[in-house]
């Protein structure tokens, strides 16, 4: 029961992450300043990333980036991921167009909704 319920705060976690870097990107195109939950979303995210492309080793995210990977890979595509990858390692230096940004954000919103709904989908929310 335990591990249920650790498992169910991990994805919950996950997707509000996920949810927090959608909301960075549309800051981004608005111009807007980034709070810190963007930031360290961004770099959780960009760890995640790596960690799935094997950019990386981040071994606190092994599980998560298996389980992950295949929604990545299906809503982003998997030679997306490295340009995700640099944009959030240095959003500053960003030079995709404010519609490629917010249809990135909405990939990201997308997968966070995903997890919540595997979530609901088993009954445990």
């Amino acid at each position: 029961m335990d591990t249920d319920l650790q498992k169910q705060a991990q994805d919950f976690s996950i997707s509000s992450k996920l949810r927090n870097v959608a909301e960075g990107l549309e800051k981004l195109t608005k111009g807007e300043l980034l709070e810190d939950t963007h930031l360290r979303s961004f770099e959780w995210t960009q760890k995640l990333i790596a960690q799935m492309q094997g950019y990386e080793k981040h071994p606190e995210l092994s599980v998560s980036a298996t389980e992950l990977r295949p929604q990545f890979y299906a809503i982003f595509g998997q030679g997306y991921l490295e340009t995700i990858h640099k944009i959030l390692e240095d959003y500053e230096k960003n030079t995709l167009l404010d519609g490629e940004l917010i249809q990135m954000s909405k990939k990201f919103d997308e997968v966070s909704s995903n997890v919540l709904r595997t979530l609901h989908t088993i009954g445990n929310i």
